[in-house]
This record gives structure tokens, C-alpha cells and sequence, in this order.
């Protein structure tokens, strides 16, 4: 399903809604895929959100939907990120939008 997508937070901080549509937070456009498949590290059956865009993806796992409304809804769940220190998880929420991308809105100059 071809979507755009908007992360809610960053490293696990929520960011502030005036901020989920400005233009350092425009978010991509991709397709996403919701199944279940084995996790190693949790050593169970997890419930996963993959969304790809070209070559990146990103995973969200123990993924629930939130609320979904007209053509938006939010799939909530834990993101892996890897560290020098090792591989962190933290919350993560994706607002998905269907159909048209909406307008990054600019800074009046």
C-alpha cells in the first residue's frame, strides 16, 4: 500500500504537533507492509510494520493501530536503532496518510 508516512518522535521523544508538517519534518512516501514473522532478539512472533522507500526501510515493531480516520490513521510501536554503544529501542508512532501528499508549508521570506 503506497502511503506517506510522518514519525510522531524522534529517538523516542514525541515531537510537538506544530511541528509534524513544517519542513524539517516532511516525512516520505513508500510502501507499507503489516505481517508477523519471527523476532531473534525478543525470541517470539512479533507483529511488524515495514515501511520502504527505494533501498531505506524502516520496521516498527509490536505494531497496533491507534485510531484511523477518513484517509489518516496511527500505527504506534518500538523502533531499533543501532548505536555505538549497542542496538537501542524506543516508542515510535507513524501517522499515515493515503492518497495525496499534503503540502510542506514555507517560512515566509
Amino acid at each position: 500500500m503506497k502511503l506517506h508516512i510522518l514519525k510522531m518522535r524522534k529517538n523516542g521523544i514525541v515531537i510537538p504537533k506544530r511541528h509534524l508538517f513544517d519542513r524539517f519534518n516532511s516525512g516520505a512516501v513508500g510502501e507499507l507492509e503489516i505481517g508477523e514473522s519471527s523476532d531473534q532478539g525478543l525470541h517470539r512472533i512479533v507483529k511488524r510494520a515495514k515501511f520502504t522507500r527505494g533501498q531505506h526501510s524502516d520496521i516498527l515493531f509490536d505494531v497496533t493501530m491507534q485510531w484511523m480516520e477518513g484517509d489518516r490513521f496511527v500505527l504506534s510501536g518500538f523502533e531499533r536503532s543501532v548505536t555505538p554503544l549497542g542496538e537501542v529501542e524506543y516508542a515510535q508512532s507513524w501517522l499515515c496518510i493515503m492518497g495525496d501528499v499534503p503540502e510542506v508549508p514555507h517560512p515566509a521570506r
